[in-house]
């Protein structure tokens, strides 16, 4: 089979010095293609904005040369389905916050570093092994994530007619999901997180975290993910989640937005507490739900972490982060002998993922197997009288007779 040529990469031009040793040209990043060199514009320390320079001339290159429709694995190329994929989630992506942003980015870059000049065909138990020690090795429950990613794209490919499968199936060999690991905040920790990030100043005044303090009390409250909070806007806007602060409901997928079967987006009602927060916070000028100086930001996972280390300690913070709120809101909930139907809902999960991951929380929980001891014990005791009372009576009637 004929290799293909190199997919765009990026090279360092060095900086050249004339004669009298004066710099003429200094080191910048280029685009080397099938042959040709692009500059990006972008100088020796400028890496990460010449990668974006690099993925906007993948995709670009993609609209030039579309992907044929109607190939076989054995001729459809990895990067050409990347390509396409990235086009045709270009909306999608961004929306992202900075963060899920930057590690989006970060894992296609690797996967167009070792699969794109791969023909589909190519992807089997050997190749994605490979793939784990590419570069710097990957844990196993990045590796996994990462090749999600990758079957996510083939799959694409596939429903698009972009490659035709016909009935093969790819072997991913991906790593074993890892168990979940649940932590959750008690009330006065989370008290103390909102205490502090509103109180939190800059030398001179200004307050630098009060964003943190409202993506807490609606996370804590809502359960909602970390993504749509950072995007939810009180004003309605096209593929943004809206706050309708008049009926009370967070309506977590944005107008028009496609979501997900296992990451759903469901409205939900704003309990009455914090919905009188969000009411003053919009009637003082806020138009995002998240925002710094009017313009709507993220939680950064960074400055996050960070005040849960200044309240909790470095040693207590171990394995809290910002989804540990969502977890802390099912676990409320569930404490409280919530119906798991309900919390499902709210969520907007399915109730054997509340059972499976939350159900060992509720105070009810296997109840009924632990009083069986206590039904045992009391069936031993009544077998004991019964035998008692068969005696005594039996005595009784001895002595009726010998009389």
């Amino acid at each position: 089979m004929p290799r293909p040529v190199q997919p765009p990469r990026l090279l360092l031009r060095k900086e050249r010095r004339d004669q009298n040793g004066k710099t003429t040209h200094k080191a910048q990043w280029r685009i080397h293609d099938r042959g040709e060199k692009i500059n990006t514009g972008c100088g020796e320390g400028e890496f990460e904005r010449a990668k974006e320079a690099l993925n906007a001339y993948i995709i670009a290159q993609h609209n030039a040369q579309p992907v044929p429709s109607g190939g076989s694995p054995e001729t459809v190329l990895i990067g050409d389905l990347i390509s396409y994929y990235l086009k045709r989630n270009e909306k999608k992506i961004a929306a992202m916050s900075k963060d899920n942003k930057r590690d989006f980015i970060a894992r296609f870059e690797r996967l167009i570093d070792f699969w794109g000049d791969k023909y589909v065909i190519e992807i089997d138990e050997n190749s994605c092994a490979d793939y784990q020690e590419f570069g710097k090795p990957l844990a196993d429950t990045t590796h996994r994530k990462h090749l999600e990613y990758l079957r996510a794209v083939i799959g694409f490919g596939a429903k698009k007619r972009k490659v035709i499968m016909a009935g093969l199936e790819i072997d991913y060999d991906m790593p074993a999901k890892s168990k979940a690991r649940v932590t959750w905040y008690e009330r006065d920790q989370i008290a103390r997180l909102v205490r502090t990030a509103y109180r939190r100043q800059r030398q001179g005044g200004t307050k630098t975290s009060v964003h943190l303090a409202r993506f807490i009390l609606t996370a804590i409250y809502t359960g909602t993910r970390s993504d749509r909070i950072q995007r939810a806007s009180f004003i309605r806007e096209y593929g943004r989640p809206w706050i309708d602060l008049e009926s009370g409901i967070f309506y977590r997928a944005g107008v028009g937005e496609k979501v997900a079967d296992n990451k759903r987006a469901d409205p939900v009602r704003i309990p009455a507490g914090l919905l009188s927060h969000m009411r003053r916070w919009h009637k003082n000028g806020a138009r995002y739900l998240i925002e710094v100086n009017g313009e709507p930001t993220g939680t950064c996972r960074s400055s996050f972490r960070r005040l849960v280390i200044d309240v909790l300690g470095k040693e207590q913070a171990v394995g809290y982060n910002r989804h540990t709120l969502r977890h802390t809101c099912a676990t409320w909930l569930i404490r409280a002998r919530h119906p798991i139907d309900d919390i499902a809902r709210y969520l907007s999960c399915t109730p054997k993922m509340i059972e499976d991951v939350y159900g060992h929380f509720h105070p009810e929980w296997m109840l009924d197997t632990i009083n069986a001891f206590g039904h045992q014990r009391e069936k031993r005791v009544s077998a004991l009288q019964l035998k008692k009372q068969q005696y005594q009576k039996a005595m009784q009637e001895q002595d009726e007779d010998a009389a």
